[in-house]
């Protein structure tokens, strides 16, 4: 009855999704209709289930959703069934924002849209995005893509029938996505409590004129390539990597710079974007060994590490990075992004394969406790610094139980997310242990020498970093240009933010002298449309300060925006909104202009502070 308005409805609106209608069903259900079509028997792997309750629907859908919070914004509901579901949401949860629904049996979703009208549905719960015939991994991933400002009071449920046939399956699911939540949550919240930390240590390691990234690739194209990590495994591997000097290019990242440090063996290059400055990890001994070992870093790095370390700095690009992409497009200089993930490892990995490296090798890299120990032998962390409820136990590659922790988890399902769209040939795990890495194929180190790193490789490292340093495009007078640029850009936004701020204080003012809705209304309309409009034409507001807004501030927004009906709350959070949004732009104009002066043009702290 509707199919065909609903295939044009996706067409138009999620071509993605109706290309799915015509794949092969993942997990292929056979749908028994009932007389009246309002519900239905799933056959599904020798299990049968009807879509949902025949005589308790409603007590159904209420033992469902009796422990989700009812001023939850975000569902993620798994089982669409004959979505009478979508009924009890629309009329329960009034505050919902978003909804993602899950729909694993492609059969199932196509009877949908014979049976539903999408544009009703639409029309009910407002943003929806539905994922379909996807394997458990593929729709975590799929929905995080959509998730980055979808962060507040979040809830997941699974439709009762779904439960009993999917089994396993929603388990696996409702694991990874919880997992993969919590990393999003933190990034926002370590964004927002390292935010200054991390423009700090941009502006500071800016004044470093440093080898850039781009211009090293070509020199290890086609090399291959070895990613050290510090887990339990290296121990082994330790007498072997100072054979393999010769044979591959090695790079030591994070944690593992220490443990080689300590056994004496000197990588081709070390990795680091700490923002802070470990003192475990960059002590006396780091900075004494640096000499002949090139630094791979980002402008997240600690300030202070630059300036004490010895070698050759090679710059990187992360995503993250907006002071840098701001300077380069000034600069008009070439960049391209090295992603990053959970740890170090993912931004090594994506500059190794950029680079075209093959094989690339990983080493260390357990994501697990073995011995009860998470590092190899020169840097230590024990499974009893961890509470049980923090640990989970599962299997190494060798079939083997083991402890790991959600962050270890997170470098695993990062690696997994990254390689989705590599050439998986050039990638093998040497580590001999550890919980592995989904399409990456498990080898010993012996079987990868003996048939992978025979010859020896031609690298001379000191004659390519003095070659690289005096073709370098990057000299002080182009960097100090660009924060002239920043410096006058940031004035400009200082002085219509203070406007902004004056204009809050009238629409405060009127409010307590009881001015109309109306009249309020309209003036936040005026700050939203003409107001901010001024100050999002400032190219550093829009590329660098914007990115730095706290999450806080902008789920105001959302209950400030969403509502249809104009009334003193959306005033008032409206109103707060902007204020709360100001007041962060003051600020931060004034520490980036404090530390531009302090670091390119000469002034101390104590006369900035007069």
């Amino acid at each position: 009855m509707f199919y065909k308005t609903n295939e044009l409805f996706l067409k138009k609106n999620a071509p993605v999704l109706r290309a799915a209608l015509y794949s092969e069903a993942l997990l292929p259900v056979k749908i028994v209709e009932e007389l009246d079509r309002s519900n239905f028997l799933i056959n599904y792997s020798n299990k049968s289930c009807y879509a949902n309750s025949i005589n308790h629907k409603t007590e159904e859908f209420e033992e469902m959703f009796c422990d989700i919070d009812k001023n939850c914004e975000t569902i993620i509901l798994v089982g669409i069934g004959n979505g009478d579901v979508i009924n009890y949401i629309a009329n329960n949860f009034k505050k919902i924002d978003s909804i993602f629904i899950v729909e694993p049996f492609l059969d199932i979703f196509k009877r949908l849209l014979r049976n539903a009208d999408f544009k009703d549905i639409f029309r009910k719960l407002g943003s929806v995005t539905f994922v379909t015939n996807m394997s458990e991994v593929e729709s975590v991933n799929s929905i995080m893509r959509d998730f980055a400002h979808k962060l507040d009071k979040v809830e997941i449920v699974c439709l009762a029938s779904y439960f009993s046939l999917l089994g396993d399956w929603f388990e696996r699911f409702k694991e990874r996505l919880l997992i993969d939540l919590r990393v999003e949550m933190g990034r926002h919240l370590t964004i927002h409590k390292s935010r200054y930390k991390w423009i700090r240590n941009s502006i500071f390691n800016l004044r470093e004129l440093n080898i850039q990234q781009n211009e090293l690739k070509e020199y290890i194209n086609g090399k291959p390539a070895i990613i050290v990590s510090a887990g339990p495994s290296l121990t082994k591997h330790l007498k072997q990597l100072k054979q393999l000097k010769k044979k591959a290019i090695i790079i030591a990242a994070g944690s593992a710079m220490k443990i080689l440090e300590n056994a004496n063996i000197k990588p081709h290059f070390q990795m680091a974007i700490d923002a802070d400055d470990v003192e475990s990890l960059y002590d006396e001994k780091f900075f004494e060994n640096s000499t002949d070992i090139p630094l791979i870093y980002a402008n997240q790095l600690a300030s202070t590490i630059l300036p004490r370390y010895n070698g050759s700095k090679i710059f990187m690009m992360l995503p993250t990075d907006v002071i840098g992409k701001f300077i380069y497009n000034e600069l008009n200089i070439k960049y391209d992004y090295v992603n990053s993930g959970a740890s170090v490892v993912h931004s090594t990995l994506d500059f190794l394969y950029q680079s075209k490296c093959k094989p690339i090798i990983f080493l260390g890299q357990d994501m697990c406790f073995y011995d009860n120990q998470l590092y190899a032998e020169g840097r230590s962390d024990n499974l009893e610094n961890y509470k049980e409820t923090s640990r989970i136990k599962l299997k190494d590659i060798y079939n083997k139980e083991v402890y790991t922790i959600r962050n270890y988890l997170q470098i695993k399902y990062d690696y997994e997310k990254m390689i989705k769209n590599f050439d998986r040939t050039v990638l093998i795990n040497a580590t001999e242990g550890g919980l592995g890495i989904d399409g990456v194929v498990n080898r010993t180190l012996d079987d990868v020498m003996e048939n992978e790193l025979r010859d020896d490789i031609e690298f001379d490292i000191k004659k390519i970093m003095n070659t690289l340093i005096t073709q370098s495009k990057i000299h002080s007078e182009d960097i100090e240009r660009c924060m002239n640029i920043i410096k006058t850009q940031l004035n400009e936004i200082q002085e219509e933010n203070n406007e902004r701020l004056e204009l809050i204080k009238k629409i405060t003012k009127a409010r307590a002298e009881g001015c109309s809705l109306d009249k309020l209304w309209k003036m936040l309309v005026f700050i939203d449309k003409e107001s901010s409009s001024k100050i999002m034409s400032i190219p550093f507001y829009k590329e660098v300060i914007k990115r730095f807004i706290s999450v806080e501030a902008m789920s105001i927004s959302k209950r400030y925006s969403k509502e249809s009906n104009i009334n003193i709350e959306r005033i008032k959070n409206g109103e707060k909104f902007f204020y709360n949004i100001s007041s962060e732009v003051d600020i931060m104009c004034e520490v980036m202009l404090d530390w531009i002066d302090e670091v390119f043009f000469g002034k101390e702290e104590d006369e900035i502070e007069k």
